[in-house]
């Protein structure tokens, strides 16, 4: 009789509803352990020259409340070095946890950035409910949570993590506002969205992607240009970004524009640009995963299908303004980890429950392929994570900023924009030799090679010094490295070679 009872308790307590609350809450313990694995290794392996770009700027922000010290001033002329095309406003609050804990300590942006991945997925698991989907936000929760490409990019030290969680909320509040058209909602959608294009400014293309499918296409045309709850959205959610990069930087900000959007604009009607497109995103999140939810979204009811659809326009949009970096810069894509799981939840919620007509065997069949899958998607995240170790590099730079000379200007061929050595070495060249990726990037938008002796008369002149850290660039440019040979060098080292451009290797 007692094991009778205890059999009943346990299946009464073993509803639906609270299965889905105990694999959700598993969930993200999960997506939040993974992230949080190997968390004081430099952050060199996932786009090293983004984050330690930010790093950079946090280090000065926190060394600006310093006394003065050489550290202070080899921190503000490193940060100062760096061109501004967003406000710091991730960098800033990173700085002041260094303040808060009395020392710089970069493995804390780790921690903000896996919260700030969390919370969107909050938002978007409630954005989910109230769509009434059930057993489908597992499959969405655990895809956003737990793929591959998401783990790496969603704990790196840049502003996109943090930009999703706030595209994600305003997603959230819109939601709620088109359901109760409230002062109260209006407002809080208006200061999400603003705040979210504030972090990064492409974030306007899905915040504006969804007022403009989700809200305008709402009701009657008329009327919802009329209320004025809509012109106040759409005023909060501008008018912080239009102060800040038309109005603050507008002069970078119409750079940038120059030189990454018009400066590609030929890409778009190269057919292989949208082939490298779809390779990016099968690279990504895969192509069936997609397409299935694009399918999803189809399958959304009204007010939900334009809401998501308004996300994908925003998707589509921010590709079409970026051609070279979405086929190029993985991390870009990383809103599309957002919209590829809520459309995913519709076909996932259509599939599970549809087992829940089949019997226990199926049903505990299903779970356990479920579990195997998030169990083997974890494992490869901790893998990759695992197979590098990249802390006696950090050190390796260290000794490369205090053998760069400083009785002449030095230009050097080095890794990620020079940003490895002005962060752990602490010093900032003259100038940089280009990668060939630079090479290949003028190609593309359309320019001639330079020739290469020319180039390099150009580049050193006034120049004493030529350091080379990025020995694998130096030898995919055969031609630089035969100019080199002309010159003695006056020091090398672990990861380094200094060449003296004052001086001839023959006599």
């Amino acid at each position: 009789m007692r094991m009778k009872a205890l059999f009943d308790k346990l299946a009464f307590h073993c509803t639906p509803r609270f299965l889905i609350r105990g694999a959700l809450v598993l969930l993200f313990l999960a997506g939040l352990g993974i992230r949080l694995y190997d968390l004081t290794d430099p952050p060199l392996d996932f786009h090293p020259a983004r984050q330690l770009r930010s790093a950079i700027m946090a280090r000065g922000i926190y060394y600006q409340g310093q006394p003065e010290s050489a550290q202070r001033d080899a921190a503000l002329k490193t940060m100062g070095s760096l061109e501004t095309y967003e406000p710091p406003i991730l960098e800033t609050l990173i700085a002041g946890t260094y303040r808060l804990t009395g020392s710089e300590k970069l493995w804390l942006a780790r921690v903000f950035s896996s919260l700030f991945w969390l919370i969107a997925a909050v938002a978007m698991v409630k954005l989910l409910r109230r769509w009434n989907f059930r057993t489908g936000i597992i499959i969405s929760a655990g895809f956003f949570l737990l793929l591959t490409f998401a783990v790496q990019a969603s704990r790196s030290f840049q502003p996109d993590p943090f930009m999703v969680m706030w595209i994600s909320l305003f997603a959230l509040s819109v939601d709620i506002w088109m359901e109760k058209r409230s002062w109260k909602w209006a407002i809080l959608a208006g200061l999400l969205g603003g705040i979210a294009v504030l972090v990064k400014v492409v974030a306007g293309f899905f915040v504006g992607g969804v007022l403009l499918i989700a809200v305008l296409l709402s009701g009657s045309l008329g009327r919802i240009l009329r209320s004025r709850q809509t012109w106040i959205i759409l005023l909060l959610s501008v008018l912080p970004a239009f102060a800040y990069y038309l109005l603050a930087i507008g002069g970078r900000s119409a750079g940038f524009f120059t030189s990454w959007t018009l400066g590609f604009i030929q890409l778009l009607a190269d057919h292989e640009f949208y082939s490298d497109w779809l390779h990016m995103i099968d690279s990504l999140v895969s192509l069936p995963m997609f397409f299935t939810a694009l399918v999803g979204t189809f399958l959304l009811q009204p007010p939900a299908r334009r809401l998501v659809l308004g996300l994908w326009l925003g998707y589509v949009l921010y590709g079409l303004s970026s051609p070279y970096q979405f086929i190029t810069h993985s991390y870009y894509h990383l809103p599309l980890v957002l919209v590829t799981a809520m459309g995913l939840a519709p076909v996932a919620d259509l599939a599970l429950e549809k087992l829940t007509a089949s019997s226990w065997l199926w049903r505990t069949a299903t779970a356990l392929v479920l579990i195997f899958a998030a169990g083997y998607t974890i494992w490869v995240g901790r893998s990759i994570l695992f197979a590098e170790d990249f802390r006696s590099e950090a050190r390796v730079w260290a000794d490369i900023g205090k053998a760069v000379p400083v009785d002449g200007p030095v230009i050097a061929l080095t890794q990620d924009y020079g940003t490895r050595l002005m962060y752990y070495g602490w010093t900032k060249v003259s100038s940089y030799w280009p990668a060939t990726s630079n090479f290949s990037r003028g190609q593309a938008a359309g320019k001639d090679k330079r020739d290469m002796k020319a180039l390099f008369e150009k580049m050193v002149e006034g120049k004493r010094y030529f350091l080379v850290t990025a020995f694998g660039q130096l030898e995919a440019q055969p031609e630089l490295k035969r100019l080199l040979q002309d010159y003695l060098v006056t020091a090398s080292g672990d990861g380094y070679i200094l060449y003296d451009l004052a001086q001839s290797s023959t006599p």
